[in-house]
């Protein structure tokens, strides 16, 4: 449906990306979809000429993730690490970055995925403060990061307000 993502780029993205260029000490990260970021490339060339000119200036910061957005914690881990590797290689070749943390697509989370998302240089990820909230933390304890690990593999956890992310 090239309507509703031109929209979206139109009415949210574009003018985002206006606005925080003129803002050059506030930094942000950001998440897009390898599939989406391919066609703003091809589509959206001044969207996509901020995007390189903010990763240049070091104001913004690219989260990874699959490529295509599968729920990582439900494919086999081969396939991970490839969707992963190749939003990284795409972050990379085109706006000089190689990405730290990674955003869970529906922020399904399970352990099982620390192992594939270290092998693929990931130091982090965020997710709902729901899950922390579920397991027992208290609201006022989430302004960090956790540390984690999965068979000798450690990863950062940082959880986000889901209230606010809404």
């Amino acid at each position: 449906f090239h309507n509703v993502v031109d929209t979206a780029i139109a009415d949210s993205y574009l003018p985002f990306l206006k606005t925080a260029v003129r803002y050059p000490g506030f930094k942000f990260a950001v998440h897009y979809s390898g599939w989406l970021l391919e066609y703003i490339k091809d589509y959206n060339a001044e969207t996509f000429g901020l995007l390189q000119k903010l990763a240049q200036s070091g104001q913004i910061e690219f989260f990874s993730g699959g490529f295509y957005e599968p729920i990582l914690a439900v494919i086999p881990s081969k396939y991970r690490q490839l969707q992963i590797n190749k939003l990284n290689r795409f972050i990379e070749e085109h706006f000089g970055q190689k990405p730290k943390g990674l955003w869970l697509t529906e922020r399904v989370w399970d352990p099982s995925i620390i192992p594939d998302l270290t092998a693929c240089g990931i130091e982090y990820v965020i997710v709902d403060d729901y899950h922390f909230i579920s397991a027992g933390f208290d609201k006022s304890s989430l302004y960090g990061y956790y540390q984690t690990e999965q068979d000798g593999n450690r990863i950062k956890v940082f959880p986000i307000d889901q209230k606010l992310r809404y």
